[in-house]
């Protein structure tokens, strides 16, 4: 018997269960999708890096001999250690008028390399006692069209080499390829593997390595380690080791796991909380409905058990129908997330998994979530007597809200009134439907805001920095003289010199891996700039810090710190905080150039210069700054907004997509809910105005009226609420990478806007026409 009522109640609510289902299900599928593409992507990093000896600590210096190795290996913690070449590379390739950079790396094993590091996805390895073989990487050879069997020209330390392509790999340490001038675009970034008498020949290193790198024995600690490498290489050059923090891949990839962790954590929460309620609300108006169809069936003889767990049985087809909608949704998004990781990290057999373990979290979640918003409605179900179930509720009370008594309601109008006092009534329900309609809205904003932030942070921030269109890194330092080299060099409007001094800051305890950045005095082509997009001065003396670093290092304006060189000097100052600047791209040490040559004691010289160009000869000089030695790397700073926009153009439109759809979904089933059990409820009273000659749209303006009061609060509130939960999720992000301003741009406010309407109206047009076809017989019948 229950049964039978069950499924007519299902087919009644039908629409009610299906949005309160579908807004179950991307709660679900948020869940499963997110947390499983952070699963599949951290386990896909961990086997990669285990099968290929990921090192954990990393070192690159001036020249030590072979014989250090001994000495390295000895290190207390050390469990192993490899000893290579790594020099900069400028790879010709035909058609390719901007010359592509990268990095050169000796394989280990002398005249039998070892690929023990690396994968091999086509092609062979390199044959024994042959020089001319080389591995590259696979992004950089598909972003080419390079096969085994072609043969590449390259520049190495101003000689040009001949080789042959023997395979095709992958590398732990390339999952997301970075040059040393910051760029990442899979055709501008090559990296190349060579025996290691190749790359001696080529760089006049016999004997010698210039990079090690070190896997540690369980237990050892790192800083200890790190500390006993730094003086065992002080004497050679060395640049400071690392762990794997630091090693630029690795971060860019670890960064975007912490993200998908705060995702989803926080987004699925949303969705189930809106569930919840729209649970509680459609239950237990039901439970109100049939007072008389409950206290027959306990007159009958059903149990208290029996009743609540049919109002929770119904309950459950729901969980059960949103549950499997989710399971299925979240396995599909989670295909095309990892779909799009692909085109930006390089892990072998990246899929996405489907553990048994999160789907069962998942649904269990979902019932918690369903659990709470049904069991107050069962609650009330189980413990009605017969005798009070039989007769009407009592009549609400009624008073004059605040409205009314300001006298807004008059001004309304005869129907304004009635929306008015019908609020006014239900002050609780009406606040949580504002509020479950505000978390739609709100939903929308965040989906949008990483593209506003983003667009913020390239034309403010990053543009306005650097607002050279060509910068040039140079191999070693040289006379600040050479400048003039470049400034008459065919195309260039204006250069400026500029440079950057491997250092560790050092306050107390605490000390920071930070490059001093020399800039001179009124430069145009690289400037500082406030979170504000404002311009700072470097002072003339001392040294500028970022907020956050300062903080870091706990100094303030007038503290004195310690810098020791990482660039082979080794050298130690003494350099006074002058200023700080709250800026918004990483941890920064500004300093005047001048005065940085003076504290080093040095001639004044650069290592990076930037250009302004003729956009008509801007080919021809990139292609001519490719043939000189000593120049390792030409960025564009155009085309690197332009690649990074079209590499995370695809990823975040997705996102959105997904977001913004997600938020209708929880927008519709609010609103649906909200007036369907309106209508429930009002029906009787809505048919009498009929009766008394109210047309079918005064009395739909009445139901509806309601309705749009209700999304004409909320909608600006979801605006409001989507800045805070923006900003909530921003406090989790590392600011040391970057620190995006709070930027919501008015497009996205009123595409949320625009969204949230399009729903209420198209819920409107629904409710609207089950408002005509009510039976006005039956309604004037039913009891109150």
């Amino acid at each position: 018997m229950l049964g039978r009522k069950l499924r007519r109640d299902l087919w009644h609510m039908r629409g009610q269960v299906v949005t309160i289902a579908l807004v179950l299900a991307v709660g679900v599928a948020a869940l499963i999708s997110i947390t499983g593409t952070y699963r599949s992507l951290g386990a896909a990093r961990d086997e990669f890096y285990a099968a290929n000896d990921f090192p954990d600590l990393f070192v690159h210096l001036e020249r030590a001999p072979d014989a250090v190795a001994s000495r390295l290996a000895a290190i207390p913690g050390v469990a192993s250690v490899d000893v290579r070449l790594v020099e900069p590379v400028t790879f010709l390739i035909p058609g390719m008028v901007r010359p592509a950079s990268g990095q050169a790396i000796s394989l280990p094993g002398g005249d039998h390399p070892s690929m023990h590091t690396l994968v091999l996805v086509r092609g062979r390895p390199p044959e024994a006692g042959r020089t001319d073989d080389a591995l590259v990487l696979a992004r950089f050879a598909d972003a080419h069209g390079l096969e085994p069997g072609d043969t590449l020209t390259v520049v190495i330390a101003g000689k040009q080499l001949r080789l042959r392509i023997a395979g095709i790999v992958m590398s732990p340490e390339w999952v997301f390829p970075v040059d040393a001038a910051g760029s990442f675009s899979p055709a501008a970034v090559g990296v190349m593997w060579l025996p290691r008498a190749a790359l001696d020949a080529a760089a006049g290193k016999h004997g010698a390595f210039d990079d090690a790198t070190f896997r540690l024995a369980p237990g050892a600690s790192t800083a200890a380690v790190i500390e006993a490498i730094d003086r065992e290489l002080a004497r050679w050059g060395g640049l400071g080791a690392h762990d794997r923090d630091q090693q630029p891949s690795h971060r860019v990839v670890s960064s975007e796991l912490a993200g998908l962790e705060v995702m989803g954590s926080r987004v699925p929460a949303i969705f189930l909380a809106v569930a919840a309620f729209l649970l509680y609300v459609v239950l237990g108006r039901m439970v109100q409905l049939q007072r008389e169809q409950i206290a027959v069936l306990r007159a009958l003889g059903f149990t208290r058990g029996e009743i609540g767990r049919h109002i929770l049985a119904t309950a459950a087809v729901i969980v059960v129908g949103g549950g499997a909608i989710g399971v299925a949704l979240g396995a599909w998004l989670g295909d095309a997330l990892i779909a799009l990781y692909r085109e930006f990290f390089q892990f072998p057999g990246l899929r996405f998994r489907l553990q048994v373990d999160l789907v069962v979290a998942a649904l269990a979640v979902c019932a918690a979530a369903t659990a709470v918003g049904a069991g107050v409605a069962a609650w009330r179900a189980a413990r009605m007597l017969p005798a009070e179930a039989m007769r009407p509720p009592a009549p609400a009370h009624y008073r004059r809200g605040i409205l009314s008594r300001l006298g807004l309601a008059r001004l309304a109008g005869p129907l304004g009134r009635m929306v008015v006092r019908e609020l006014e009534r239900r002050p609780i329900a009406a606040g949580v439907t504002v509020l479950g309609i505000a978390f739609a809205a709100a939903v929308i904003v965040v989906g949008r805001f990483s593209t506003d932030a983003l667009d913020d942070l390239l034309d403010v921030q990053m543009m306005g920095t650097s607002r050279y269109d060509v910068g040039v890194t140079l191999a070693r330092p040289v006379p600040r003289g050479e400048l003039a080299w470049f400034r008459d060099a065919p195309g260039v409007l204006d250069a400026e010199p500029l440079r950057v001094v491997p250092a560790r800051l050092v306050a107390g305890a605490r000390h920071r891996d930070v490059p001093l950045t020399g800039i001179p005095a009124g430069a145009r082509l690289r400037r500082v700039l406030d979170g504000a997009g404002h311009p700072v001065a470097v002072p003339p003396r001392g040294v500028m810090l970022s907020a956050l670093l300062a903080d870091r290092l706990g100094v303030g304006v007038g503290d004195v710190l310690r810098i020791e060189r990482r660039d082979g000097d080794h050298g130690v100052h003494a350099l006074e905080v002058t200023a700080l600047v709250d800026d918004r791209l990483g941890l920064n040490a500004y300093v005047d150039l001048d005065a940085l040559a003076a504290l080093l004691g040095e001639e004044p010289v650069m290592s990076m210069v930037l250009l302004t160009v003729d956009p008509a000869a801007r080919d021809r000089l990139i292609a001519a700054l490719g043939r000189v030695p000593a120049v390792v790397g030409v960025v564009e700073t155009a085309a690197v907004r332009d690649t990074f926009l079209a590499q995370s153009g695809k990823s975040m439109t997705m996102m959105t997509l997904i977001v913004s759809i997600f938020g209708g979904i929880i927008a519709i089933g609010v609103i649906y809910n909200t007036a369907r059990v309106a209508l429930s409820e009002r029906a009787r009273s809505l048919v009498t105005l009929r009766v008394l000659g109210y047309t079918r749209r005064e009395v739909a303006t009445v139901l509806l009226g309601q309705l749009a009061a209700q999304v004409a609060v909320a909608a600006p509130l979801g605006l409001g609420l989507g800045w805070v939960l923006v900003d909530a999720m921003m406090r989790t992000a590392n600011p040391e990478d970057y620190r995006f301003a709070i930027v919501v741009a008015p497009a996205t406010y009123g595409f949320a806007t625009l969204l949230i309407t399009g729903a209420a109206l198209a819920t409107a047009l629904v409710v609207r026409r089950k408002l005509d076809r009510i039976d006005l017989i039956a309604a004037l019948d039913a009891r109150d």
